[in-house]
């Protein structure tokens, strides 16, 4: 229960600042819910991940990785042919490849643990993971092909992503553990960012559109984010996606000591 007990306490927060309402209950020791404007999103803890229902729905999904989730948001909504990523998780994570292991350790997940993965389209994907000791947040490479796109309109879309934040250039942090300092310098207390940070991007254009490759860092807080997104589709389902996710982010983070 620890683990979706901090994700839903972490969205309770999220909500509360921009104004959704929304309570928890327990019903067991492995299933808790997230009730607003009497519907609920049920999470379940099952030896295959977290799974949820979505307040009517009976169907049960599972709930996305950090990794997935940012991914994901980076790639949208491009048009791509094909993409690689690794992906680094710290250890003793709430959705590591390996739960513990030594500090100084390298740890390979095999190929075949991670074949059903979220990203989507998934048959466009390939994905390796691996376990580092020292990395105090997930860190993943990418190399995606992405058609019809030219390198101005591509930049221009990770600036503009709400989800996306790129560090001053002067600062040349380029380290996890000095990304997380840097969080915590721009208000993030616990240094449990909720944006995705890009350390390194570079674009090549092609003749069908562009290659990018970058280095992506973020936090097991995607995750309550992704719920509360979910909440904000209740509590406010008169307003786009795009307004919803704006409010929340600047309700978020609207102390931080420096804009992002």
């Amino acid at each position: 229960m620890k683990n979706i007990r901090k994700i839903a306490e972490e969205c309770m927060a999220f909500c509360d600042k921009a104004n959704w309402k929304v309570c928890l209950d327990f019903v067991d020791s492995d299933t808790l819910t997230l009730n607003s404007d009497k519907k609920k999103l049920m999470l379940t803890e099952k030896e295959t991940g977290t799974h949820i229902s979505y307040f009517s729905s009976s169907v049960l999904h599972i709930l996305p990785t950090p990794w997935e989730l940012a991914i994901n948001y980076f790639t949208q909504p491009f048009k791509y042919s094909h993409g690689h990523a690794t992906v680094l998780s710290p250890v003793g994570s709430n959705y590591p490849p390996i739960g513990t292991g030594c500090v100084d350790s390298i740890t390979i997940r095999q190929q075949e643990d991670i074949k059903n993965h979220n990203l989507s389209p998934s048959d466009k994907w390939s994905v390796s993971l691996a376990t580092v000791g020292h990395t105090r947040c997930w860190l993943a490479n990418l190399m995606v092909t992405i058609l019809d796109q030219e390198r101005k309109e591509l930049l221009n879309h990770i600036s503009n992503n709400y989800r996306l934040a790129k560090i001053p250039f002067e600062l040349k942090i380029n380290d996890t553990a000095a990304l997380t300092e840097f969080a915590r310098d721009c208000g993030w207390q616990d240094g449990n960012f909720t944006k995705i940070f890009i350390l390194d991007l570079h674009v090549k254009e092609t003749k069908s559109g562009c290659i990018a490759t970058a280095w992506i860092a973020f936090t097991e807080t995607l995750i309550s984010l992704y719920l509360a997104e979910l909440v904000g589709s209740i509590a406010e389902p008169q307003i786009s996606p795009e307004a919803r996710l704006k409010k929340l982010n600047n309700s978020i983070n609207f102390h931080l000591r420096i804009a992002l």
